[in-house]
């Protein structure tokens, strides 16, 4: 019979009715090499998806509250109470939301501009230093629907 190593016995497990070593360590440091960029991705992927849907939100806000204050008689605070509706929906944070560049609307303004700025990192579901000091900024502009005296006598 031969002599065996005690310590290669020890590090040896029987399959099949061979001896195949351990390759628990291996595994453990190929665990620990993959898994971080692994979650990375996953977590970039979410974080990226969330960011497209920002800012679809936030067009299609600017687009609503653009068209509620396009009105004869609408204000300003309609559209932003409007806009504000819109953003709820995916619980948006810190927006802010301007109306005609910050002069809002008159009886005399012939077009309506809704511009929303969302800071992204108040926004993010877990990586929120992947976007510091970014944000999403978008524009909807409308033609107003306000009488301006086309056909005086």
């Amino acid at each position: 019979m031969r002599n065996r190593d005690p310590d290669i016995v020890s590090r040896t497990k029987r399959l099949g009715g061979s001896q195949m070593p351990s390759r628990r360590g291996a595994t453990v440091v190929e665990v620990s090499l993959v898994a971080p960029i692994f979650f990375l991705t996953i977590f970039g992927t979410i974080e990226l998806s969330r960011v497209a849907m920002l800012r679809n939100l936030a067009q299609d806000a600017a687009y609503e509250a653009a068209r509620v204050c396009m009105v004869d008689g609408a204000t300003s605070t309609e559209a932003r109470d409007e806009a504000d509706r819109v953003l709820a929906l995916l619980a948006t944070q810190g927006a802010e939301i301007t109306i005609n560049d910050g002069a809002g609307i008159n009886q005399q303004s012939t077009f309506v501009k809704v511009s929303i700025t969302i800071p992204l990192n108040q926004n993010s579901f877990v990586l929120p230093w992947l976007f510091s000091g970014q944000s999403i900024r978008v524009s909807a502009q409308l033609k107003t629907e306000r009488y301006s005296g086309y056909f005086q006598q």
